[in-house]
């Protein structure tokens, strides 16, 4: 009997101290870097607010808030515009930062191997054709920008 192999659609974004990847479903825009709004007293990981499409979108770095690095550097930087998935109408879109531009993939289910050793609060960890890729807990990044606004 033939095993069934699900394919998946993902983003794959590079970010200091490591990979991110998302499901392309949840990835609304990849943009240009412009330099975000300050906003004062915001942790170290909430870079600003952007403009996009009428909204005003909080800007963090993923990598400062899942503690992998210090603020990155934004040299050769996009901005990868995320849906919320609450449904809070108060944050339907928020943006993270990206080193460089992301790729779409396509992935077998059988090339993504779990890694729950290394996870944290804010990501899963797995292994994608033996590279380490950390997919985002978006519910919990939600839920950290949320409390910071």
């Amino acid at each position: 009997m033939e095993t069934q192999v699900e394919q998946m659609r993902a983003v794959l974004m590079a970010l200091p101290g490591g990979k991110l990847m998302l499901p392309n479903t949840t990835v609304s825009e990849i943009i240009t870097y412009a330099a975000p709004e300050a906003v004062e007293g915001k942790p170290d990981w909430f870079l600003g607010v952007i403009r996009w499409k009428g909204y005003r979108l909080p800007l963090v770095s993923f990598s400062a808030m899942a503690g992998w690095t210090p603020r990155e550097s934004v040299a050769g930087a996009k901005i990868a515009v995320l849906k919320g998935l609450s449904g809070e109408t108060k944050l339907p879109y928020f943006a993270i930062l990206t080193s460089g531009f992301p790729r779409l993939v396509n992935i077998a289910s059988d090339h993504l191997i779990d890694d729950p050793e290394h996870a944290s609060e804010y990501y899963y960890s797995a292994y994608l054709d033996g590279d380490g890729v950390s997919i985002p807990n978006l519910e919990t990044v939600e839920a950290t920008i949320r409390d910071a606004l």
